[in-house]
């Protein structure tokens, strides 16, 4: 997409492309943002590549393994609920 996007972009840029609407607003700076949006997509893509191989050759530990966020907060609230409906049993 970044590739067939920059002829895209360019050539709306190089004819000052506008809308059909009255005051005729540019329309080379959304076309701009489809090439710029694609390229940081591609570029968080090659981080998580290069990150996902560092955990797998062992270089760095793996981020996901027992990290904060909901899923601990949602496995603590169901080990307390556990622990209070064993409590009550006995």
């Amino acid at each position: 997409m970044v590739i067939t996007s920059v002829p895209f972009f360019i050539r709306s840029l190089g004819i000052n492309e506008q809308s059909m609407n009255y005051g005729g607003l540019p329309q080379w700076p959304a076309k701009a943002l489809i090439m710029i949006g694609f390229a940081l997509l591609f570029a968080q893509g090659s981080s998580e590549l290069i990150k996902r191989i560092a955990v797998m050759r062992g270089l760095i530990d793996d981020p996901h393994v027992g990290g904060g966020g909901l899923q601990a907060a949602a496995e603590a609230e169901a080990e307390r609920i556990l622990a209070a409906a064993k409590a009550e049993s006995h």
